[in-house]
């Protein structure tokens, strides 16, 4: 399957190569609203800042239907709690920024004078994989990823 990474301005030309599938990295509203003038029938991954469109007008979106969305796999008691409190499915700020906060108040646990130095050793399980900011990564967010399909307003995982 072919895969294009599309900028804003070469969309047209891209259809014009009649590709298998589009990937959709960000302004999914302005990308969706240009497949469907364009008449695209292919299949469509995009990131999971989609969700933003889902998020922002909280109700169906039919020209989501179908379309492919990676996002990390967020543990079922988080999800569950999050729609319960707030009536809304969690995006990818809302358990970025709660990780964000459980892992300064870890920090500020172990050294209140220090957190900056605390963080160091800062290291747990956390809602979509482990979260360690101990130096074995330049990354201190080890979230798994999983591939999804936008089908009957639900994500169903691939």
């Amino acid at each position: 399957m072919k895969l294009y990474l599309i900028l804003k301005a070469q969309l047209q030309r891209c259809f014009q190569k009649k590709p298998d599938a589009i990937f959709l990295a960000h302004e999914s509203e302005t990308f969706f609203k240009a497949i469907n003038q364009f008449g695209f029938k292919g299949e469509i991954v995009s990131a999971n800042n989609v969700f933003e469109m889902i998020a922002d007008k909280q109700d169906y979106r039919p020209e989501m239907e179908g379309v492919y969305v990676v996002d990390p796999e967020i543990s079922d008691t988080f999800r569950e709690k999050f729609e319960a409190r707030y009536h809304l499915a969690p995006i990818l700020e809302a358990y970025a920024g709660y990780e964000a906060l459980h892992a300064m108040a870890k920090a500020f646990a172990l050294d209140r004078d220090h957190p900056e130095i605390a963080m160091k050793s800062v290291s747990y399980d956390g809602v979509a994989g482990r979260i360690d900011f101990t130096g074995k990564s330049c990354a201190g967010n080890f979230a798994k990823w999983a591939l999804y399909r936008h089908l009957n307003g639900k994500l169903v995982k691939q």
